[in-house]
């Protein structure tokens, strides 16, 4: 799980959101919350290498990814957002629905929470979605089928 926003983006809500998904997933996997940590700036070429190390991010609310969403997907990585009413909390869930993965799109914090933790437990859909975001790359950005057809997220 990722996040490589700017840090003003991050707000008190959605940072106490994720760190309640890090402690859990970390206690479950038995992983030393030491091992969470922020990154610096990096180079544009480095910054989009690093999508390919998350298994799923998350975006922040209400000034949702623009143009991480479209790195992310474009790096074959799922994104989970939560859809406002303004312009700048609905253009990750525009990128998300115009290839697709409407399914990753929310509208509160439970259902965020909810679909993320799900996500976080199903490697299968995940390895699903990047197949998906990577098939869609290689034609072009043409995306002929949804992958969540037989899928219970």
């Amino acid at each position: 799980m990722a996040n490589f926003s700017q840090t003003c983006k991050i707000t008190y809500q959605m940072f106490s959101l994720w760190c309640q998904l890090l402690r859990q997933e970390a206690n479950n996997r038995g992983i030393d919350p030491r091992r969470i940590f922020f990154t610096a700036h990096l180079s544009t070429q480095q910054h989009l290498n690093r999508f390919k190390q998350a298994d799923l991010v998350v975006d922040t609310y209400p000034y949702g990814g623009h143009t991480l969403t479209s790195d992310a997907l474009w790096a074959g990585t799922p994104v989970v957002t939560m859809m406002g009413e303004t312009f700048a909390s609905r253009v990750a869930a525009s990128l998300l629905m115009n290839v697709g993965m409407g399914e990753l799109v929310v509208h509160n914090d439970e259902e965020f929470f909810k679909i993320t933790n799900t996500m976080l437990h199903q490697c299968e859909q995940l390895s699903t979605w990047r197949q998906y975001l990577d098939n869609g790359r290689s034609m072009g950005g043409r995306f002929k089928c949804k992958p969540t057809e037989n899928a219970h997220i």
